[in-house]
């Protein structure tokens, strides 16, 4: 008996968009990319019924009634700016996603040639969803790989979690339909492209137009950020099934008001109490912006310059807490919760795109300089309105 350790070969997590949800889509090798994953815990989850309590029984559960199966469990990765797996997992936890050409995240009114914004927002509205093929044994049959196929995976939640010190991680949280047991078809693994990994020292790199930034207010001004962490629950669950279907799992649905929520990790500055402040919005109940941005640093099209922007136009804060807690900087962390906002709460150069037209919650935009865009969508969501 040969253990399996988590950099053999025949170890990985690959996706695929499905056409139609929860069914294999089949022939991997095309559209297929591998995921560079740091955890994963994808599993089956089986209802059980209440056990019989009848009084004087023997004493023992004479049987167990099972009802429906359906796989729960995430994936965290390390985000990047230009590879096409990252595009495809990220796109999962949004709705729509606009392609404006020869614009960048930082100028709304100057066309600059291929300088293409890519737009997400939440929407009302699901994915079709992912199948997804984990590789975590060594060779099967016919040369391949043993892996567990796992179809109708849903994201119900997104954790995006910068660190004070490190890289930033996103954790996707799954709902699918099924699980099959390994299996072996010929088909190997996808190789694995290269990727600009998105990363803390970002914030501190200038750029050919800006730089990363945290920006918070009602008057949009640079934030002193240790970390954040953003969370986007889309309130994705199984619906609950009729008599007739007990076993069945059918399709999630959104069964609750989306939450999107921001932790911000901070030391206390003198000036916390001044007007546009966090702790002065805090305290007077003031609606704020937010706008997190990373840039790559590069200055020239040629390696390519990566811009990642997400933008909450309306967030209320509903804790902050300076504390002198311990030895050292007095820690400051702030809690807030995003509302549907207007555009216009976003200051230049926020202020960028027209899409969409309707008020938001949260959206993310990226814009990639050069070859690796090509002037299409990343995503096959449908446009925003």
């Amino acid at each position: 008996m040969v253990k399996v350790f988590s950099h053999d070969p025949f170890v990985g997590f690959v996706i695929k968009l499905e056409t139609t949800w929860g069914t294999d889509p089949g022939t991997w090798g095309s559209a297929a990319y591998k995921v560079p994953f740091t955890s994963e815990d994808l599993h089956l989850d089986t209802e059980v019924f209440a056990i019989s309590e009848e009084f004087g029984a023997l004493g023992g559960n004479l049987g167990v009634e099972t009802g429906r199966q359906s796989v729960t469990g995430s994936i965290t990765v390390e985000p990047t700016y230009n590879t096409t797996w990252w595009w495809t997992l990220f796109s999962q936890v949004w709705g729509t996603e606009n392609l404006v050409n020869d614009r960048s995240i930082w100028d709304d009114v100057a066309a600059v040639t291929n300088l293409n914004t890519h737009i997400w927002t939440p929407g009302t509205g699901l994915p079709i969803g992912m199948s997804s093929r984990v590789w975590l044994g060594g060779q099967g049959p016919a040369g391949s790989s043993y892996f567990k196929l796992i179809t109708g995976l849903i994201i119900t939640r997104m954790v995006w979690n910068q660190p004070r010190n490190g890289r930033a991680t996103v954790t996707f949280d799954f709902i699918g339909k099924a699980l099959t047991a390994p299996l072996g078809t010929g088909e190997t693994i996808p190789a694995l492209a290269s990727s600009t990994k998105v990363k803390a020292i970002d914030f501190t790199a200038v750029g050919s137009r800006t730089h990363g930034s945290i920006m918070i207010g009602t008057t949009l001004a640079s934030f002193n950020t240790m970390g954040f962490t953003l969370t986007v629950d889309r309130k994705v669950e199984l619906s609950d099934n009729y008599l007739q279907t007990l076993t069945t799992t059918d399709k999630p649905g959104i069964v609750g008001t989306r939450e999107v929520t921001l932790e911000i990790d901070t030391d206390l500055e003198q000036d916390f109490g001044a007007a546009g402040k966090p702790f002065a919005d805090f305290l007077s109940q003031t609606v704020t912006s937010v706008a997190i941005s990373y840039d790559s640093g590069v200055t020239a099209v040629s390696p390519e310059e990566y811009n990642f922007s997400f933008q909450i136009p309306s967030l209320l804060w509903t804790d902050v807490r300076p504390q002198a807690a311990n030895v050292g900087a007095f820690a400051m962390p702030l809690t807030g919760t995003a509302q549907m906002g207007a555009l216009a709460n976003l200051d230049a150069p926020f202020n960028e795109h027209t899409i969409p037209t309707s008020i938001f919650d949260i959206r993310a935009l990226c814009h990639v300089v050069g070859t690796d865009d090509g002037d299409a969508k990343y995503s096959t969501l449908a446009n925003a309105t």
